[in-house]
């Protein structure tokens, strides 16, 4: 809550030389105090818009898109994902989204994430276009957020506009090269600098020290035996019956429907999960919460759209 960011962490915020915050899961009136407090301060304030507005208010109702508003007003560096831009301007293409977006709630800096076709950024002077890298994607799970990583970094270092979108673009990159969002420090960065085809314009991190050994460690364990059994599932799994799943989701947000994800029990929250992914990566999906369904809830779901 406003409270408890005012007693347990102004102090931080106050400290810091960026501070940056999400539209995805806390209450828009915390966001609200972070940014705040930070501008209030003379801290550079970043805001990543993970979810669009109509999410954020009328299905999650994280606050009112008064407060909404007024979050990224606060934000002096404005990243939002490709589903929440298009809602958050009647412009066209990503361009004029990240301009109009500039314009409305004077930002210095806006960069839209726009998955295969890379990311457009704008300071207010100059808007280029960077384009994505070709690359072998293993999992897209962090990428939004390691593409934050690297606009903060130029941001933070005062490299030029291409420049931070062109390091911005080379981590959100080499995340996808890996499984899950868990960077091996050493070699994602270099697989980063390999990308953005020359070392970054500033100092880097000291080498972590090397891993430790953990093959007696009965966690460790535990991991290689979930890492066994999905070994397991790959077996069993029926290809073309995940071939034509997404094949769905795709003609759907194609044709201009949207996903909704549905599930009972622990499925619930895997259904959450995968709807949050899916989001992230550009594509409009919701979870459709199966009980509440049966007393109305099923009208969130339009002709066209998929479940």
């Amino acid at each position: 809550t406003p409270e408890h960011i005012r007693a347990d962490f102004a102090a931080a915020i106050r400290g810091a030389a960026v501070v940056t915050t999400e539209i995805s899961q806390l209450a828009l009136d915390t966001v609200c105090e972070v940014l705040d407090i930070a501008r209030q301060a003379g801290v550079q304030t970043v805001l990543d818009v993970d979810v669009p507005p109509d999410f954020c208010v009328d299905i999650a109702k994280l606050g009112s898109r008064a407060q909404l508003d007024d979050a990224l007003a606060l934000a002096d560096i404005i990243k939002p994902a490709k589903s929440a831009a298009s809602q958050l301007t009647d412009a066209g293409t990503p361009e004029g989204q990240a301009e109009a977006l500039m314009k409305r709630y004077g930002a210095r800096l806006v960069a839209i994430t726009d998955g295969g076709d890379g990311s457009v950024a704008t300071d207010g002077q100059t808007t280029l276009r960077a384009p994505a890298h070709t690359i072998n994607v293993v999992d897209t799970t962090g990428a939004g957020d390691a593409f934050l990583g690297g606009l903060i970094a130029g941001v933070y270092h005062d490299c030029p506009l291409e420049v931070t979108a062109n390091i911005a673009n080379a981590c959100a990159a080499a995340c996808c090269t890996i499984v899950g969002a868990f960077p091996v420090l050493g070699q994602s960065r270099a697989d980063a600098m390999r990308l953005y085809g020359a070392d970054f314009p500033f100092d880097m991190p000291v080498e972590p020290p090397p891993p430790v050994d953990t093959s007696g460690h009965a966690g460790m364990q535990v991991i290689r035996q979930e890492i066994a059994a999905l070994q397991v599932v790959a077996e069993l799994l029926d290809p073309h019956a995940m071939d034509a799943a997404a094949a769905l989701v795709a003609g759907t947000q194609e044709s201009g429907g949207r996903t909704h994800v549905t599930g009972v029990g622990k499925c619930r929250h895997i259904g959450h999960k995968i709807a949050a992914t899916l989001q992230s990566t550009g594509t409009v999906a919701y979870f459709l919460e199966p009980l509440d369904a049966t007393h109305g809830d099923s009208g969130q779901v339009c002709a066209g759209d998929v479940v």
